[in-house]
Formats: C-alpha cells, structure tokens, sequence
C-alpha cells in the first residue's frame, strides 16, 4: 500500500486532488476528495459520493493510436492502494527543468497568448478535431503545457475527456470533438478578457486557483 497521508497534494480539482507518486516521480496518483479533504463541500456528499476515478479509467480506453499520434495524452497504469483509498496512477507531465507542467489556464493568465502558446493550443485544437472525440467540456485547466528543451510547447490532456456525470450519458447531441475544440478556444479568449479587466467572478476563480498553485508549488 503506498502512502500518501504524509505527503502534500499538489493540484486540486472539483472532486479529486492529485499526488506524486512516492516511488514513480512520473506519475500522478488521483485520490476522490470525499476520502482525504475535510474541506470537501458538503453538498457534493449528498447521496453516492462521485467516483471520477472509475468512469476515467474507462475512459483511457477510447484513446486511439490516431490520438496518441498527434497529441500528448496520458497513459493510465492502474488503480492503486493507497492509505487515503484507491488512487488512479497516469502520467505525471513535467517541463524540461522537472518542474511540473502548469495548466494552460495559469500560463494564459500569468503570460498571455504567447506566440508558443497560441501555437500549442492551434496544433491541440486541430488534432482534436480530426482525431478526438466528443466529452463533456474540456476546459484551459483540463490541460497542462508541456515545454521542451528545444523550445517547444505542446499542450497535453489531462482531464476532462469522460463524457457522463453521475454514470450517465449526458451529451447534447450537438457535441462533437470539433465543438470541443471550438469551446475550448472560446474559454481561452474568455481567461484573457478577465485578466485584461473582464469577468470579474471568473478573474477571481482564475487569481485563486493559480494562487493555490504557487502555494503548493514555490
């Protein structure tokens, strides 16, 4: 059984907060928040707890090697034993310095559209299109940027890519990977009008989340 009770989470999502392997820096260990986090809102205990580590897993397996061909997915290694319960273990992204990637939302708000950046979310949203497919929403921090040695910034996809809540199916039928694509960029240009004065509710969130992030990551 690994142990993560000692340790600290790094990232912290709606119903899931996110480890370090102890013994595999180059994976992430998923844990449901309901099991570890006394700050878990009590309105989403009503009821069965959600378990996204479930319809994730079953989600790794619609990745194509089309997919995996043109863009950077994570790989799912199983679930895991852990003290705070069971834990997805898949890819853990880091930047060429080991640094661990930061959501496309965090460099959006941090840096701007950079002209790497604007590049990155370009190529995503292409190969999305041709070879994804529909989900719920993916969203700027449903994906990390992964910068390279060379200079290279590509977007990897870390969450975001199940399509039910609550077990079930819950997709308009307007969905599709292209629409994906499309809200995607729509969310990104929506992050920079908040940080350009717009949106104040949304700046808040946005200030927020990456404020957590420096915390948990100096």
């Amino acid at each position: 059984m690994v142990k993560l009770s000692d340790r600290d989470w790094f990232a912290r999502g709606g119903n899931r907060l996110c480890y370090v392997h102890p013994d595999h820096a180059d994976q992430c260990l998923k844990v449901a928040r309901h099991r570890a986090d006394a700050t878990y809102a009590p309105s989403r205990r009503r009821g069965k707890p959600l378990d996204e580590n479930l319809r994730e897993a079953h989600a790794y397996g619609r990745f194509s090697a089309a997919m995996r061909a043109e863009l950077l997915l994570p790989r799912y290694f199983g679930m895991v034993e852990t003290d705070l319960g069971p834990a997805l273990a898949c890819s853990l992204f880091r930047d060429a310095d080991g640094r661990i990637s930061r959501t496309l939302e965090h460099a959006l708000w941090t840096e701007g559209m950079t002209d790497p950046l604007g590049t990155a979310l370009k190529n995503f949203q292409e190969a999305w299109s041709r070879h994804g497919f529909a989900t719920r929403k993916i969203l700027p921090h449903n994906l990390v940027v992964v910068r390279s040695a060379g200079g290279t910034w590509q977007l990897a996809l870390i969450d975001g890519f199940t399509v039910s809540w609550w077990g079930r199916l819950t997709l308009p039928f307007s969905h599709s990977a292209a629409a994906n694509a499309r809200a995607l960029g729509a969310a990104a240009m929506e992050i920079l009008a908040a940080k350009n004065g717009g949106h104040a509710d949304l700046a808040k969130s946005i200030d927020n989340r990456v404020r957590r992030w420096h915390e948990k990551n100096p």
